[in-house]
């Protein structure tokens, strides 16, 4: 019997064991955790990535298939796979979209808002269940189930439950694309919030029973056509900038 940190089991025999998501006996996959595309800017010429924590200390020297773990079934996983292709094909330019910046914020349209919120439940949820070390910091508790249920019926309502901020961390004014770190925990306004970077963008997940802030729904996901995220320096995210400089070899004398 293995069991998860926030309480969910698993029986475990080789291959066969109870999916994650749909609670079934099935032969389980090397499900990703944070789906492998996201790691492709990260790789060197061998297809490697360095894997940090955000103390900037490496995790693993190398990794290549990003981090996995037998999680979901097959049929679970292509569930997954059309939330992914299309966040995939998204960040790729394959899907037809239009960027304007306003100020600093910038406005991306169209955008499949169903999809691309379930994309971001599974990776919290997938996080949450994990018991690999990386993702230590998610601990959903009783949320687990109330996503996991969220999942399965490909429900997005209400929009204020686990909402989730978008910001852009840049660099001398450059988005960072192979940057990806640990997720950590922290609070806004007195509410549980989960912190992930990776695909040039921060996401911030909050966790409770009560509705975010109002004064960040203009850069939250809000089931429109858009997706609205900030521009901001990285050197201002405390948490990323020693994981930041250890990872790219910058070095800032002014750091607070």
């Amino acid at each position: 019997m293995e069991r998860c940190r926030d309480g969910c089991e698993r029986v475990v025999s080789d291959s066969i064991a109870f999916c994650a998501l749909c609670n079934e006996r099935k032969e389980l996959q090397d499900s990703h955790i944070i789906p492998e595309f996201l790691f492709k800017p990260m790789y060197d010429m061998k297809h490697r990535f360095h894997v940090y924590n955000v103390k900037g200390k490496t995790e693993r020297k190398f990794s290549q298939k990003g981090i996995r773990e037998k999680l979901l079934c097959r049929d679970c996983e292509q569930k997954f796979g059309k939330y992914e292709k299309y966040v995939s094909d998204f960040f790729d330019g394959r899907t037809e979209a239009i960027s304007e910046k306003i100020n600093n914020m910038v406005v991306v349209s169209p955008v499949d808002s169903k999809l691309l919120r379930l994309f971001l439940l599974s990776i919290l949820w997938r996080s949450g269940v994990s018991n690999h070390e990386f993702f230590r910091q998610v601990s959903l508790g009783v949320h687990a189930e109330t996503l996991r249920q969220m999942l399965l019926d490909e429900a997005v309502e209400p929009l204020w439950r686990y909402g989730c901020f978008v910001t852009a961390p840049l660099l001398n004014g450059e988005p960072q694309f192979d940057l990806m770190l640990q997720p950590t925990q922290s609070r806004i306004d007195g509410l549980r919030v989960y912190r992930f970077v990776f695909g040039g963008l921060s996401w911030v997940f909050f966790v409770s029973n009560k509705a975010h802030p109002k004064n960040l729904e203009l850069v939250s996901l809000d089931g429109g056509a858009e997706l609205r995220f900030l521009l901001t320096d990285l050197k201002d995210m405390k948490y990323a900038a020693e994981a930041f400089e250890k990872m790219a070899g910058y070095s800032d004398s002014n750091k607070q």
